[in-house]
């Protein structure tokens, strides 16, 4: 891979972005959800481009005091990876100073994954690193 790569030649990156569009498949709350079977099956997953094996190579590549940004269409998968860069050896960088980006117009736009994630109870992807203009993640 190109962090192996970068890790290997002592070329440490100053930054990587980690964008998964594509999530891993969400687990079923009741037996009538229906799921894209075309969908990594989870975090571990090979097929998985947020894979905590990716994140602990990111870590490898990335320099000290370098920037890892997350990003992701699926609140659930976004506070998995960012657990994830956690273990991985990333502090969190303090947002910058902004308003908040929450409205309930917002929320009529939910995709049905992220609904059920928020019924359940689910870590919520918001204020703080959450923020437009949050400096992302930072290898120690």
């Amino acid at each position: 891979s190109a962090l192996a790569a970068a890790a290997d030649d002592h070329r440490p990156l100053a930054s990587a972005l980690i964008a998964c569009p594509t999530p891993y498949a969400a687990a079923a709350a009741d037996s009538r959800s229906s799921g894209n079977s075309q969908l990594p099956e989870g975090l571990e997953s090979d097929g998985f481009l947020g894979q905590p094996r990716l994140l602990r190579a990111a870590a490898k590549a990335i320099a000290p005091g370098g920037t890892l940004l997350l990003s992701s269409n699926a609140e659930d998968v976004a506070v998995r990876m960012s657990e994830a860069a956690l273990a991985a050896g990333f502090g969190l960088r303090p947002a910058a100073a902004s308003s908040p980006h929450h409205s309930a117009s917002r929320d009529a736009l939910l995709s049905r994954r992220s609904r059920r994630w928020r019924e359940a109870g689910g870590q919520r992807a918001v204020g703080g690193a959450w923020r437009i203009g949050a400096r992302g993640w930072e290898r120690g």
